[in-house]
Parts: structure tokens; C-alpha cells; sequence
């Protein structure tokens, strides 16, 4: 039926998404978002906006992801779906982080944390935390990044949640590259780097640390060590 088709599309585009598949992934949200408007179904219609707009994020078109996730957020609000008005406002901070609003980002961000942790979602209150440990490292806050980005690892590490984890520690070692603690920076970058479950968005982001340090590639192919046992001893440490 119709409706199954809108939810199989949605499920596909999630895929594409995590498979780094950006193009195909925004294909199915936006048939998702054209089936759940034909059939007025408000819940399913936000949930797939909120979803192509955070697909419009990482395509590096982030002004296009704007009104889709005001209207995922308004949508989910009007019906009290809690949880899609949390991702939608923690994209929107995401887009604000992208456009350099860091100001207007802190502010969409901790109203998603609020949500989250009202919720009881752990997972989501994480990636607020590491988004939040971000925009403070923008703004030259460090001492605030730090706290955001051990929280959720502190957080993440019981639940063994690998890509959140992973987060954590892309986010301390973008903050021990900025503050000239460029040992701690290597040496945790190649620890993070050949875990098999780094995100694409996340991998970059270690890639280009990488490159501003200047550290060979090749001092990353050690087998990947248990990541409960890194995320402990960096707990430890800091």
C-alpha cells in the first residue's frame, strides 16, 4: 500500500545515509516526504522532512535544509511529537553551526538537550552534547567543549554505543588540536581512524585534523583496539 511505500523509502534513505550514499539517500526522504503529504499523515510527514534536511546538511547545502526543518519542527510540535521536534531543532542547530550562527546554534541545541533529556533519550542527548562540545570550540570556549564532549562519552561508553563513542573522541581530538596539545591529538586520531565503525562525516573530520597536523597516513594501520578500553583511559586521563 501507499503508506508502506512511504515508509520502505524512508527506511532506504536511512541506509543510503549511513553507507555514505548522500545523493540516493535524499532521493528516497524527499518520495517519503511527497507519500506522507498525499496522505496527511503528519507524524510521518515530519519525521521524513526532518530527515532530507539533515541529508541537505551533509550535501553541504545547509541553507536548503533550513525551511524543511522548520516545517518538520512546526509539524511535530502541532501533533506533540516530542521527539522529531527535538531532532528538528538539533538540525537546525547543526545548520546554524554550519553557517557560522554559533550563538543561534548554542541556543537550538541546548532547547534539543532539554527535550532529550526530558525525553530520557540517552543517545540523543549524547549528540547534543558532542554538537554543543563543537560550537563551544568555535566560540574559543574549551573548558565548556571539554566537559560536553567527556559527558558523552561518559555517557555512551556503559550502552557501548561505537558511533557515539567514536563522536566523542573525534570532538577531544579536534579539541587538543586547537589548543596546541598536538601529541594527544596524534596519538588519540590514531586510535580513533581504524575503528570500522567511524562514520563518513565523522572519518572526514579526523582526516582533515590529520592533515592540518600533518601526520603521515600511514601511521594508521594498526589493528583496531577495543574501543570500551580507549574511551576508559581517556576518561582516565582527562
Amino acid at each position: 500500500n501507499r503508506w508502506g511505500e512511504g515508509a520502505v523509502r524512508h527506511l532506504l534513505g536511512t541506509v543510503e545515509r549511513v553507507q555514505g550514499r548522500y545523493e540516493d539517500s535524499r532521493d528516497h526522504h524527499q518520495a517519503a516526504v511527497t507519500i506522507f503529504r498525499e496522505l496527511r499523515e503528519p507524524r510521518a510527514t515530519a519525521n521524513a522532512l526532518n530527515d532530507l534536511g539533515y541529508l541537505y546538511r551533509l550535501l553541504g547545502r545547509p541553507r536548503e535544509a533550513i525551511p524543511l526543518l522548520q516545517e518538520a519542527a512546526s509539524i511535530a510540535r502541532e501533533v506533540g511529537y516530542k521527539a522529531v521536534a527535538g531532532f528538528a531543532v538539533g538540525n537546525l542547530g547543526s545548520v546554524a553551526y554550519a553557517l557560522e550562527q554559533y550563538e543561534e546554534a548554542r541556543q537550538c541545541l541546548e532547547e534539543a538537550l532539554g527535550i532529550f533529556r526530558d525525553l530520557g533519550s540517552l543517545r540523543e542527548v549524547d549528540v547534543a552534547l558532542i554538537h554543543l562540545g563543537n560550537v563551544a570550540c568555535a566560540l574559543g570556549d574549551y573548558a565548556a567543549a571539554r566537559e560536553k564532549f567527556l559527558e558523552a562519552l561518559r555517557l555512551s561508553a556503559p550502552r557501548s554505543d561505537e558511533p557515539i563513542m567514536l563522536r566523542a573522541l573525534v570532538g577531544l581530538a579536534r579539541l587538543f588540536a586547537e589548543t596546541s596539545q598536538t601529541d594527544r591529538a596524534a596519538q588519540l586520531l590514531a586510535q580513533i581512524v581504524p575503528q570500522p565503525v567511524l562514520e563518513k562525516e565523522y572519518r572526514d573530520r579526523a582526516e582533515q585534523l590529520m592533515a592540518q597536523l600533518q601526520i603521515d597516513p600511514a601511521a594508521f594501520n594498526a589493528a583496531p583496539r577495543d574501543l570500551g578500553r580507549i574511551a576508559q583511559e581517556w576518561l582516565e586521563t582527562d
